[in-house]
C-alpha cells in the first residue's frame, strides 16, 4: 500500500491502539508480512515500539540496513529468513543469520 493510502485510511485508526497501549504502560507491537520500508518512519513517529515479523526477502529490508537506519527507535522481531533459512537451515546457519542481523 502507498504511504498515502496508509496516511488517510490506516493511520488515524491504528494510531488510537498505539496510544492506548502506552497509555496503560504497554509495549505497542505489529505484526506485518512483507516490505514495511516505506512506512517504518511514520509506525515510529505513531509509537510503535516493536515490528514483527521482520523478513529479509522483500526488497528494502535488509537487516543490517533497518538496524543501521532505526535500530535505536524500533525493535525487530524476526530478522531470518521464514522462506529459506528458518524452515530449511541448520540450527548453525539460523544462529549465523540472526548474528548478522545483530551486528
Amino acid at each position: 500500500m502507498s504511504p498515502a493510502c496508509f496516511e488517510s485510511f490506516f493511520r488515524p485508526r491504528i494510531e488510537k491502539f498505539y496510544k492506548l497501549a502506552h497509555d496503560y504502560g504497554a509495549r505497542v507491537m505489529m505484526h506485518s508480512c512483507g516490505s514495511t520500508r516505506m512506512l517504518q518512519p511514520r509506525l515510529i513517529d505513531m509509537g510503535l515500539d516493536i515490528l514483527d515479523a521482520v523478513q529479509p526477502e522483500p526488497v528494502g529490508m535488509d537487516p543490517v540496513d533497518l538496524k543501521r537506519e532505526s535500530g535505536d527507535k524500533l525493535t525487530f522481531c524476526g530478522m531470518i529468513s521464514t522462506q529459506q533459512t528458518l524452515p530449511h537451515g541448520t540450527v548453525e546457519q539460523c544462529r549465523a543469520e540472526h548474528d548478522t542481523a545483530l551486528t
